[in-house]
């Protein structure tokens, strides 16, 4: 990463996954001894069974949630 990033993670993982990202991605960029701005948001999937392709291609909401 070389800037400002917005990371969207599946809402099918487990609570706590999102904190688990952003500690991680922050940890290797203090390694790196980078420095700038990352959020971690979770997009819920509304898919129904074989009509994957079709949700994704035309969805008739997206909803992403974040702390900021």
């Amino acid at each position: 990463m070389d800037r400002e990033k917005l990371v969207v993670t599946k809402s099918t993982v487990p609570v706590g996954t999102s904190d688990q990202v952003l500690s991680a991605i922050k940890n290797e960029l203090q390694h790196r001894e980078i420095e700038f701005s990352i959020e971690v948001a979770s997009s819920p999937e509304f898919l129904k069974e074989g009509a994957a392709f079709a949700d994704f291609m035309k969805p008739d909401r997206i909803v992403v949630g974040a702390t900021s």
